[in-house]
């Protein structure tokens, strides 16, 4: 009797570990981000401090990592000369309903009209939600437009 006690309360410590250690199907494949935000100062580049981000994340199965491009329009409207790209690397923690991250890039950045330079960001965020649908909050430092930009968004 207490043997099979034994061998349930192990059953149950697997079953427990296993689901908890599962990644967040919002973390394995393709996920859109979409986000508006602000930074800190004006910067280097010519454009306002409003920010708007776009971008499309592949989740690396039985990885902690990520690949996302993103597309970052400085300015208050919608400005094409005002777009920057981005490519970067993502760690993430991959846990139920909360995800934290941490992420590094190279892009390039509008300075102003027509005018591009080769830069890098880093940064961290977390993401909330269930599934690939959810919400995220995340601070990066950009050069060579030297500004610190929080944006807030989606994920689907």
């Amino acid at each position: 009797m207490n043997g099979s006690r034994h061998v349930m309360q192990a059953l149950l410590l697997a079953t427990a570990l296993t689901t908890v250690a599962r990644p967040a199907s919002a973390q394995v494949g393709l996920t859109f981000w979409a986000g508006a935000g602000a930074a800190k100062s004006a910067g280097s580049a010519a454009f306002g401090k409003e920010a708007k981000q776009l971008g499309v994340q592949l989740g690396l199965p039985l990885l902690p990592f990520a690949v996302r491009a993103d597309a970052l329009m400085l300015g208050p409207g919608f400005d094409t000369d005002a777009v920057g790209y981005n490519l970067n690397a993502v760690l993430q923690l991959r846990v139920p309903i909360v995800q934290p991250y941490v992420l590094a890039g190279r892009g390039s950045y509008a300075l102003e009209s027509n005018t591009h330079a080769d830069g890098w960001n880093a940064g961290g965020g977390v993401r909330v939600g269930f599934g690939r649908v959810g919400g995220f909050a995340e601070v990066r430092r950009h050069y060579p437009i030297k500004r610190t930009i929080t944006v807030v968004g989606l994920t689907f």
